[in-house]
């Protein structure tokens, strides 16, 4: 049993919790609640009541492209590639514990090594790996350094988004206004 990912279609068990793959989404925990037609759902105990919530898969397109976080249920957008990758059933299934039934024959497996990958980009190789570390510390430092930037680049106040303030309609102040045009003016290019 182990680690073998099995097809969706042999999943046969009703209202048992196991793990699946699913599209763009990290593996998480799912049940085949019918099976004609075959439906699927997650289930989770309401802290309140201790009833049991069906949330069935895939999820409706909720308020106009947004679906809730797995984790938090904060309402988030819902990309057009994430769109896509929810077909109508999983990728694949594995049993959680141990399985009453006799199992299927597992899903093949690319072997994994641990060696950093190389990959070549025309004919440049290097480590992905290595690369993306290099890329979040810029990043790191970009964020970390934002403003020494601006005011070298020759960029005023009003550049920072932690200047320009939100102002209600009729309580916009001077320097506000300043900043909010200067911001327009900068961001529109050369006349």
């Amino acid at each position: 049993m182990g680690n073998n990912w099995y097809p969706v279609k042999s999943m046969r068990r009703l209202n048992k919790a196991v793990r699946v793959r699913w599209g763009w989404l990290e593996p998480f925990e799912a049940a085949l609640i019918k099976t004609k037609p075959r439906r699927w759902a997650t289930l989770s105990r309401n802290k309140k009541t201790g009833a049991t919530e069906i949330t069935y898969l895939p999820p409706e397109r909720v308020k106009g492209g947004f679906l809730p976080a797995r984790t938090t249920g904060e309402m988030v957008p819902l990309t057009a590639r994430q769109a896509d990758a929810w077909g109508p059933e999983p990728d694949a299934w594995q049993p959680i514990g141990k399985w009453p039934d006799p199992l299927p024959a597992p899903l093949p497996t690319a072997s994994i090594s641990s060696e950093p990958r190389m990959v070549s980009i025309g004919k440049v190789a290097f480590d992905a790996a290595g690369a993306a570390a290099e890329m979040e510390a810029d990043r790191e430092e970009a964020r970390q350094d934002r403003e020494r930037h601006r005011r070298r680049d020759g960029m005023g106040w009003w550049w920072s988004p932690a200047e320009i303030i939100y102002q209600p309609l009729g309580h916009v102040d001077r320097r506000m206004a300043e900043g909010r045009v200067m911001r327009c003016l900068r961001r529109s290019g050369p006349i």
